[in-house]
């Protein structure tokens, strides 16, 4: 079951959880707005109080390698990623990126 959350609560969240999913991917704010297609502008608003759009959300979560759920949440499922010996390893989100 899901708690109900104050909307600005959730802003504040999305946006630091948005700021170290980019940093935990090693790309800067002017790279990651180039990545999405946006200006630098645009999308440092989208760490400091504006949540990324959502059509933004998909080639977001793609690009830090995580799921759109723990974007979205913070919380997820164990995801899973292929090792270089064709074999699959369990990840957290919190390694997503590396």
């Amino acid at each position: 079951m899901c708690s109900a959350q104050a909307p600005a609560s959730y802003v504040g969240e999305f946006c630091a959880r948005t700021r170290r999913l980019r940093e935990a991917s090693g790309k800067t704010q002017k790279q990651m707005a180039i990545a999405l297609g946006i200006t630098p502008d645009a999308y440092r608003k989208n760490e400091d109080r504006s949540p990324l759009p959502h059509y933004l959300i998909p080639r977001f979560a793609a690009i830090v390698g995580c799921s759109i759920e723990f974007l979205m949440t913070g919380q997820s499922r164990p995801s899973f990623r292929r090792s270089g010996q064709g074999g699959a390893r369990r990840i957290k989100e919190g390694e997503a990126g590396k």
